[in-house]
């Protein structure tokens, strides 16, 4: 337990840094200027305390309802909590590295009064769950950066916005539903905006001096289910396909393990999929190829791409296939390397170039339908003699 001596009328950043220890902290109503991170200055050392009490009639900062935590009175902001804090639903923001690296904080639910976050409110921290209320317009740059016991995040109607690196490599989140409201979510290199005072308190952790300027779910490993709000006039996860898609620009700019990119999708966005660790492979429903912003399997296995019937030449003369170590046709009926065939209302279908299989030792693929096919369409400059005698088809009843 640390008293500080009511003689004390400042504390300021990394006071506390290697407290590893303490449980207790009592801040006297003599101190009225606090300089947070007051508990930071290695990267590696976490801040498990579990009660914070401000003496009352402190003129500058309150623990009101017993909430386990330093709030600046005159802003209503928590400036810094701790494992046991309960955020008392008068306050209307929680500071810049108010819970950082808080390692046995569990559950985190913050009340639709709050109407601001600062940026790594929460990085670092062991939270496993997390309901942000519907006050809260924006998530702030890295603010649940490296939670990586975080499983179970709730945003409410009403969130505008998702900045760069907010869920930075929370490994084990598994799904994210994205509102209605949402019309802003970073993907790789669209800007960071930064207020001064959260730039000033940045500047003190070495780390995070020069933020990057990439995607608000970079390194979530082990997502499997990422759904927009049906009505959400910016982005869509059509058709099922566990991805964000800006609408009007029809590019994936976040997907994961099950994604199945849509036919209509265009383009994608740089680091998409990247160090996406269960994805072995995925299936392209598009039948051009979409255009790749950059790496966008960067540190994913990615090992086979499927492709739509007859678009495997296609992908193969694109940078596809630089990004995945194999390209395959999904649910073919191939009777060539890039000849594939159909049976409709009797007639052989065979489209496609290059050279058909040689069917004189194997059975030809149409053989069942055999007996029911009349005609044969085929592609120009194919010679329907070869055809007939040489891949098994002399047979036909009709042709």
């Amino acid at each position: 337990e640390l008293v500080i001596p009511s003689t004390v009328r400042e504390v300021l950043r990394g006071a506390f840094a290697r407290f590893t220890n303490l449980k207790t902290l009592r801040i006297p109503k003599t101190v009225t200027t606090i300089e947070t991170p007051m508990m930071i200055t290695s990267q590696h050392l976490d801040w498990n305390v579990d009660s914070i009490i401000v003496e009352k009639g402190n003129p500058v900062y309150d623990s009101r309802e017993n909430c386990n935590a330093i709030i600046h009175t005159q802003s209503n902001e928590l400036i810094a909590g701790c494992k046991n804090t309960t955020i008392p639903s008068s306050i209307e923001g929680i500071g810049p590295v108010a819970f950082y690296r808080i390692s046995n904080l569990k559950k985190v639910d913050i009340p639709d009064n709050v109407k601001r976050i600062g940026a790594l409110a929460f990085c670092k921290s062991g939270m496993e769950s997390v309901t942000i209320g519907s006050g809260v317009k924006r998530i702030p740059l890295r603010c649940f950066e490296d939670c990586d016991k975080l499983t179970d995040v709730v945003f409410s109607e009403g969130l505008d916005s998702i900045d760069a690196l907010a869920f930075f490599f929370c490994e084990s989140l598994k799904s994210v539903h994205i509102p209605r409201s949402t019309t802003y979510i970073a993907k790789y290199n669209s800007g960071i905006t930064l207020s001064k005072e959260d730039s000033l308190k940045l500047a003190y952790l070495d780390k995070f001096s020069t933020p990057d300027n990439h995607d608000a779910f970079l390194t979530c490993t082990g997502m499997t289910s990422f759904t927009v709000e049906e009505g959400n006039p910016v982005y869509d996860s059509r058709n099922g396909c566990n991805a964000i898609i800006e609408t009007s620009i029809n590019q994936l700019i976040q997907g994961c393990a099950t994604t199945i990119i849509p036919e209509s999708v265009t383009s994608i966005e740089a680091y998409a999929f990247a160090k996406c660790e269960s994805l072995d492979s995925i299936y392209v429903k598009a039948t051009t190829p979409p255009i790749l912003a950059g790496n966008v399997f960067e540190n994913s296995p990615a090992t086979i791409c499927y492709v739509p019937c007859s678009t495997l030449k296609e992908y193969e003369t694109s940078e596809w296939a630089k990004y995945v170590g194999k390209l395959l046709e999904k649910d073919c009926q191939k009777c060539g390397d890039y000849l594939y065939w159909e049976v409709v209302d009797n007639q052989l279908i065979i489209t496609g170039t290059g050279d058909m299989y040689h069917f004189d030792t194997i059975p030809q693929p149409w053989e069942k339908m055999r007996y029911q096919i009349q005609q044969i369409s085929m592609p120009e400059g194919m010679d329907p003699d070869d055809v007939i005698n040489k891949y098994g088809v002399d047979a036909f009843n009709e042709i």
